[in-house]
């Protein structure tokens, strides 16, 4: 069987293909993941909320509404507003991707980042708590994960970055395959390395984000304001996943057309030099034909 020869640029060899796509999920999927935990943390303690776990915010509109429970924050109202905001912004990705194909989560995070910093600012420069944005700024900023679930279940990485309880059940499930199925294989290992970043990178976010919390203020005025540009930045990155190797394959083309253009004008040059000596010989035979009729004439 013949080796793949590898793709040279200059002297750059490019990397394989499938390991760097990997490696690029995995850094991309704990980034995520970290955006998350960070996320969570400061709309937990701001507004008894979270940005991104819809289980928890269920179970306090069961609280809310079937128990009539006082330890409950907030009203129904408000928990209701939060899981309908996520589910559109599932439907926003949807129809984005329709009309932007392999470019609708960067496309759309950019308009829903500017929406999180927007809401983020209003709350930093709002005078006073009664002229604040309210708890309900939450149902703001919960369609651009709504829009992440969608795209990370269905897309490029084929894992969602904040579905925790799913990543504990990948590690648990896969530790004992080796001990029923047999070893694992390469892909078994390249979950339990996505499912293990996503929860340690969760984990670290949170810690941090609720760090900086108590560290700052109560209600973490500020905190958010590093979210937007990230998610921007992340969710280009992700879009452009599908294209590992596009800057090396870029100045491939960029590389070869130069050769062509070498080459073909070294061809002309060629072309322009075997003229000049045809017709340098043309001129040299017309010129002895012209001495012999010369010579003939005059003997005549």
């Amino acid at each position: 069987r013949r080796k793949r020869r590898p793709a040279f640029v200059g002297h750059i060899a490019m990397p394989s293909s499938e390991p760097w796509m990997r490696t690029k999920q995995l850094i991309l999927a704990g980034a995520l993941a970290f955006v998350c935990g960070y996320t969570d943390a400061i709309t937990m303690i701001r507004w008894k909320g979270f940005a991104t776990m819809m289980t928890g915010n269920l179970l306090f509109l069961g609280r809310a509404m079937l128990a009539d429970d006082p330890s409950v924050p907030y009203d129904r109202l408000f928990y209701i507003s939060i899981l309908t905001t996520f589910a559109l912004g599932v439907v926003a990705y949807r129809l984005a991707e329709a009309r932007w194909p392999k470019r609708g989560a960067s496309i759309l995070g950019l308009a829903l980042s500017v929406v999180i910093l927007t809401i983020e600012v209003a709350t930093v420069l709002t005078p006073s708590p009664d002229l604040s944005v309210g708890h309900y700024a939450l149902a703001g900023i919960t369609p651009m994960f709504g829009m992440l679930m969608a795209a990370c279940t269905a897309g490029k990485l084929g894992a969602p970055t904040n579905l925790i309880t799913g990543h504990i059940v990948t590690v648990a499930t896969l530790a004992t395959k080796p001990c029923s199925e047999g070893s694992l294989t390469t892909s078994d290992w390249h979950k339990v390395r996505m499912s293990s970043v996503i929860l340690v990178f969760t984990f670290f976010g949170a810690g941090i984000g609720a760090a900086l919390c108590f560290l700052s203020s109560e209600t973490a005025d500020g905190m958010l304001l590093p979210v937007p540009p990230a998610f921007a930045i992340l969710l280009w990155c992700y879009d452009h996943l599908a294209k590992p190797r596009s800057l090396i394959k870029r100045a491939q083309r960029h590389a070869r057309r130069r050769r062509q253009r070498k080459k073909q004008r070294a061809e002309e040059e060629e072309q322009g030099y075997s003229s000049g000596d045809t017709s340098s010989e043309d001129s040299a035979d017309e010129r002895d034909a012209d001495a012999r009729d010369v010579e003939g004439g005059g003997g005549g």
